[in-house]
C-alpha cells in the first residue's frame, strides 16, 4: 500500500484502495481492446468480402418447342328454337253500303204520249189489278173517266195542300209528299246486294179514283223485288180528295220514277 501524504497544512487525504485502484486500470484497458478487436473485426471483414469469388449459376432457359400439337378445341353451335307464331291474316274491311233514300222526280208526271206508259203496261210477270189501260188514257172503267194529271181540270189534293189552289202549285205540293211519305216508306235494306254506285230507277204507274183511293198500281223496273216493293210502297199512299173535271169526280192517272242508288 502506497503511504498516506500529509499536505503543507496536514490536511488528510483519503488513499484509494488496491481494489479500486485495479478497477480503473481495468476500465482503461476494456476499452482499448473493444475497439482494437472491433476494428481488427472490420478489416477482416472487408478483406474476406474482396477475396471471395462470387459466381452467378447459369439458370436453365426454356425455349419453346416449335412442333407444339394441341389439341384442337371444337365450337358445338347451339341455335334457340324460334316460337311458332301464329298467322293471323288481317281482316279485310268491308266497305260500309250506305242506300240512299229513294227520290222522285218531283215534276215528271205521265202524259198521254210519253213512251213510259207504253212499257209501263207491257207484262212485268207482277200481279196487280191493273186494267188494259190505251195510250190516249181511256179505260173501260165503268161509272167513271179517266184523266191524266196534266190534262184533268182540277187535280187530285194530297193531305196537307189543301190551301193551294192552281194545279201547278198542287202538283208540286202533291210531289213534294209523295216524296217525303216514298222515302219513309221505302225498304231500302233489302236492296243492298245491288251494284254499287249504279242509279236503279222503276217507274210506277197508278191512279187516284173518284173516291180519292189510290188503285190500279203497276211498275216497270229491270228487277222483279224492286217492282214489288214500288207497287207496296204506293198501295200505303193516304185517301185524297179526287180530281174533278167540272164538277164530276173522276180518276186521274199518275207515273212516279222512284230513283235510288247504292254506296
Amino acid at each position: 500500500m502506497l503511504p498516506s501524504v500529509k499536505n503543507a497544512s496536514r490536511a488528510k487525504t483519503k488513499v484509494p484502495s488496491k481494489r479500486e485502484e485495479k478497477k480503473r486500470i481495468n476500465i482503461r484497458w476494456n476499452s482499448g481492446i473493444f475497439f482494437q478487436v472491433g476494428l481488427i473485426a472490420c478489416l477482416l471483414l472487408f478483406l474476406a468480402i474482396i477475396e471471395s469469388d462470387w459466381k452467378l449459376s447459369s439458370g436453365e432457359i426454356f425455349v419453346p418447342s416449335t412442333n407444339l400439337n394441341l389439341d384442337e378445341t371444337y365450337f358445338l353451335a347451339y341455335r334457340l328454337a324460334e316460337p311458332e307464331v301464329e298467322t293471323v291474316e288481317p281482316q279485310k274491311k268491308l266497305k260500309k253500303r250506305i242506300i240512299r233514300k229513294p227520290v222522285i222526280d218531283v215534276y215528271k208526271f205521265i202524259a198521254d204520249t210519253d213512251p213510259v206508259l207504253e212499257s209501263i203496261m207491257s207484262p212485268t210477270g207482277i200481279e196487280s189489278n191493273v186494267p188494259s189501260i190505251g195510250l190516249n188514257g181511256n179505260a173501260p172503267t165503268k161509272g167513271s173517266g179517266l184523266s191524266n194529271v196534266n190534262t184533268v181540270q182540277f187535280a187530285p189534293i194530297f193531305p196537307g195542300c189543301e190551301s193551294l189552289s192552281t194545279n201547278t202549285e198542287r202538283r208540286q205540293c202533291m210531289s213534294s209528299k209523295m216524296n217525303t211519305f216514298i222515302n219513309r216508306k221505302f225498304n231500302t235494306d233489302k236492296f243492298s246486294d245491288l251494284e254499287v254506285g249504279k242509279t236503279h230507277t222503276i217507274n210506277v204507274m197508278f191512279t187516284i179514283g173518284n173516291d180519292g183511293k189510290v188503285k190500279d198500281i203497276s211498275a216497270k223496273a229491270k228487277l222483279s223485288k224492286l217492282e214489288k216493293e214500288a207497287i207496296r210502297v204506293i198501295s200505303k199512299m193516304p185517301l185524297m180528295k179526287p180530281g174533278k173535271q167540272g164538277n164530276t169526280k173522276v180518276d186521274v192517272q199518275f207515273m212516279v220514277p222512284i230513283m235510288f242508288q247504292v254506296h
